[in-house]
């Protein structure tokens, strides 16, 4: 025959001892063990809260450099194109210069093309009166030596005189 199971709430059931023994145990155990799991998923939770504001203050701090750099990016550009409108004026500013140098140096050896012309003219004119003041006087001389009275003589100085005064003009 077999031996009749003790009643499951019977003192003599070693189920009923391991039962109660683990609830003991469980109850013994879960201030100490709940507070310390409490305590790491409350770390846990700080941590992670912590990491969260850190990372919204480093979005805020991104944010503010990306509008800081587009700020800046923008004035890189105002600027830019201001140095290129200055440049553009300078580069007229020197074409202008240039050109006007250039009317100036033609005008200027125009001028000394004119002058030399002028003095090579003044030259000429001054050998033709030489040369009329010489004829003059070898024709004054010839006709002295021929035997002129002095009326003539004096008529024909007179002459000479008149013909150079015309050539001179």
């Amino acid at each position: 025959m077999t031996e009749a199971e003790p009643a499951l709430f019977s003192l003599q059931n070693p189920e009923l001892w391991f039962a109660m023994a683990s609830v003991l145990v469980i109850v013994t155990l879960w201030k100490p063990i709940g507070s310390i799991l409490a305590k790491a998923l409350d770390e846990r939770a700080a941590k992670i809260k912590d990491e969260i504001k850190e990372a919204e203050g480093l979005l805020a701090q991104s944010k503010e450099l990306l509008a800081r750099y587009t700020g800046q990016l923008a004035n890189a550009e105002v600027e830019a194109r201001r140095i290129i409108k200055q440049a553009e004026a300078e580069a007229e500013m020197i074409r202008t210069r240039a050109a006007e140098e250039l009317e100036h140096s033609l005008s200027a050896r125009q001028q000394h093309v004119l002058d030399r012309i002028s003095q090579a003219e003044a030259a000429a004119v001054a050998e033709i009166r030489d040369a009329t003041v010489t004829l003059t006087m070898q024709a004054v001389r010839a006709a002295l030596k021929d035997g002129m009275n002095d009326n003539q003589q004096e008529a024909l100085v007179q002459k000479a005189i008149g013909a150079v005064k015309s050539n001179l003009r």
